[in-house]
């Protein structure tokens, strides 16, 4: 009997890891497909930082990859960042960790975190991981020959490939592709693959990513933001709920790596009503004078 097949839609954290763990498994057959064109492309709803805990460690550990996280990430022990004032003026802050007895947390990139994990599947021994960047998934079909199940996807030259895996696994995100196809399926029971939403505080938060260069000055030349492996802090002018925020640079492991800015606020802050890129870039200059805006942001 042949060993096991399975197809992974979505080349994330997620997908690349389940790869490696099927490939320690003796799956012999391991197909990932990624719409994207490498680990390393930016994208403005993603391209956020990650910490990663124990629990994470535990995982990388499984994969054989621990070892690599401090080359890829920096070590937070005790969380230590720079305000940087509307006017300029900047202040180191130390916050205290909860829980001082946690193993030491590595601030990451999701592009350094998915480099790592791809990396490690171009490299394992038994060479059973197929990873396909360009490569969107296109549906389902039946095989003329036997009426299997087939996974359709789509290569950058528009080929299409089918491929008749034993095993399915949807890791391509919140708009899951895999999921719809697999709800719309004939044989599908009804309700089966149905989102499970949970409340959370955090559900009308809106977010955005800004990509800025690891190294820049305030816009007053005083300050140096310069330091990759510090966190640093930018509050608004602003006051007023409507208006008010911080952008958050996060560390990186590398000088030559950009920064990731998170914009995160409620569903009816006044930045998510804005339509045109002057307008925002407006805003943006009149919300964080400390910052050179049309320098940092194309």
């Amino acid at each position: 009997m042949k060993n096991p097949s399975v197809f992974i839609a979505g080349g994330g954290p997620s997908g690349l890891a389940a790869a490696l763990l099927f490939d320690q498994l003796g799956w012999d057959n391991i197909v990932v497909a990624e719409q994207r064109a490498s680990p390393t492309d930016f994208e403005k709803n993603k391209s956020f930082n990650y910490q990663i805990d124990g629990r994470g460690q535990k995982l990388l550990r499984r994969l054989g990859l621990d070892c690599e996280l401090p080359k890829c990430g920096v070590a937070n022990s005790s969380f230590t960042a720079t305000v940087v004032k509307p006017d300029g003026s900047a202040k180191m802050t130390k916050a205290p960790i909860i829980d001082p007895d946690r193993p030491t947390c590595y601030w990451t990139t999701r592009r350094n975190l998915l480099t790592l994990l791809s990396d490690a599947t171009k490299s394992t021994p038994s060479k059973s991981i197929e990873l396909l960047y360009g490569h969107s998934f296109e549906g389902f079909s039946e095989d003329p020959s036997d009426g299997s199940l087939q996974v359709k996807t789509a290569g950058p030259d528009g080929h299409i490939r089918a491929f008749a895996p034993d095993l399915i696994l949807a890791c391509d995100g919140l708009t899951s592709a895999t999921r719809a196809a697999a709800q719309k399926h004939a044989d599908t029971p009804k309700d089966h693959f149905e989102m499970i939403e949970h409340p959370s505080p955090a559900a009308q938060m809106r977010y955005r990513v800004l990509n800025f260069p690891p190294a820049f000055a305030s816009a007053d030349g005083k300050t140096a933001i310069d330091d990759e492996r510090m966190a640093y802090i930018f509050p608004s002018i602003f006051t007023d709920f409507e208006r008010t925020g911080a952008l958050f640079a996060f560390p990186v492991a590398g000088a030559n790596q950009p920064r990731s800015l998170n914009i995160i606020r409620e569903a009816d802050h006044h930045i998510w009503s804005i339509e045109k890129s002057e307008d925002l870039l407006s805003f943006l200059e009149e919300s964080y004078p400390q910052l050179d805006i049309r320098r940092l942001i194309p």
